[in-house]
């Protein structure tokens, strides 16, 4: 069986611009979520491991950092 989703295009602990991936959902197209805010994935970002803050990010705004 194929599942509607897509695979996301970031893994939890990758390191990015934004700062570091702890956590991913995604929102369906059918949920009432998806109707607010957009259907596909988010992504919460700490900016470091120290810090109290997160941010929830969407796919398209998260940059990895280059090597």
């Amino acid at each position: 069986m194929r599942s509607p989703w897509k695979y996301p295009r970031f893994t939890l602990r990758q390191r990015a611009e934004q700062g570091l991936i702890i956590s991913i959902k995604y929102y369906p197209s059918d949920s009432l979520l998806a109707h607010e805010y957009g259907e596909g994935w988010r992504y919460i970002v700490m900016p470091d491991i120290n810090s109290i803050e997160e941010g929830n990010r969407l796919e398209n705004e998260i940059e990895l950092l280059t090597p």
